[in-house]
Order: structure tokens, then sequence, then C-alpha cells
């Protein structure tokens, strides 16, 4: 599926919703803009419940990353770039992965379809950059990890634990990563599909 394009068959499925839906409803079966950013707000909750976690655990993370340097004897500059790096991309998750309960109340409904959609390249951009520089961070942080193995590995053996802690370290967090990112894409795709479905059947 194109990044920009809703699912051809997502749109019915939606359709199909919001007509089961007009039919339980007063009003001649007519859906309400209220109903509709409703059900905005209910869809996009779990986006801005993760950007909010996200902030609470930075801290904890960075002074994780500082102890472990301190304690396993290891430079503290992985956790200085770690932090360079990570409260940028943080703050950004503000913009580009929660979604403002603002846009949803105050917004018309074709603004609130053009956010949604220009967040939706803004998190692709995002996440290529953010991910190409986590891959490069973990493979070093790694390294500095098992680097005071040294004096009772031999250089082969050092090598092998880097790149075993280093590929499980990358595979879990491509996961990670892969499943949020096409979560949040896949909400925004709903949400679009949703608004658009509801302009369709007002213009009948």
């Amino acid at each position: 599926m194109n990044d920009n394009k809703i699912s051809h068959d997502t749109l019915p499925e939606l359709r199909a919703a919001m007509d089961t839906l007009k039919r339980t409803m007063p009003h001649d079966g007519i859906i309400s803009q209220s109903a509709i950013r409703r059900a905005m707000r209910s869809r996009s909750i779990w986006l801005n419940y993760l950007v909010i976690g996200e902030l609470i655990m930075l801290p904890i993370i960075v002074l994780a990353l500082f102890g472990i340097a301190h304690f396993e004897g290891m430079s503290i500059w992985p956790a200085v770039v770690f932090v360079i790096l990570a409260v940028p991309d943080t703050i950004l998750d503000l913009r580009t992965m929660a979604i403002s309960q603002k846009w949803i109340s105050e917004e018309t409904l074709v603004g609130l379809s053009h956010r949604l959609i220009r967040q939706k390249k803004e998190r692709h951009r995002q996440t290529a950059i953010s991910t190409a520089l986590m891959v490069l961070w973990l493979i070093w942080f790694f390294y500095e990890l098992v680097r005071p193995a040294a004096a009772y590995l031999t250089a082969v053996d050092l090598m092998w634990l880097w790149a075993a802690t280093s590929a499980l370290g990358l595979v879990a967090s491509l996961i990670v990563i892969a499943i949020i990112y096409r979560k949040a894409q896949k909400t925004n795709d709903e949400m679009i599909a949703s608004l658009s479905a509801f302009e369709e059947d007002s213009r009948t």
C-alpha cells in the first residue's frame, strides 16, 4: 500500500461500519460531526498515551545508561550521544505521533484530514532517519558494552560476542519499531478513511 493512499480493502469496511452506525442513530440516520470527532478521539488515544510513556521513560533510560557506563567501566559517550539523539526525537513525536485533541475539536473535517495525511508523511521521514541512527548507535553501544571483556576473551570471541549482542538488540528494536510504525500509520489511515467516507456521504 502506498504510504499516502488508503487501502482499497480498508475503505469498504469502514463505510460498512458507518452504515451500521447510521442505522442505529437518530436524526434519520445522519452521523453528526460530533460523533465523528468522538470516534477520532477514541481511535487516537493510544498514540497520545504512547508519547506520554516515551516522555516518562526517557529520563529513566538515560539514568540507566549512565549507570551501566559507571558500573560496567564503559565509556559514557554512548549515553551522551543517546541524550543528544533521543531528546529531540521524543519531542518531535509530539508532532508526528501524538494526535492533538485541539485538532480534533477545532479543525474542520477537511483540515483534520489534511493534518493527518501530513502527519503520516512526517512520521515516515522521522522513522526512517531515527531508525538508521538507532542502528548505528546500538552497534556502537554493544561494542562499548562488551569491550571490557577483552581482558579475558580472545579477539575472535570478543567479535562473536559483539556480533551476537548487536544482532539480538537490533532485531528486537526493529521489530518493536515496525509494529508501532505500522499501527500508527494504520490509525491515521482509518481516521482519514472515516473522514473521507463522511464527506462523501454528506454530499449524497
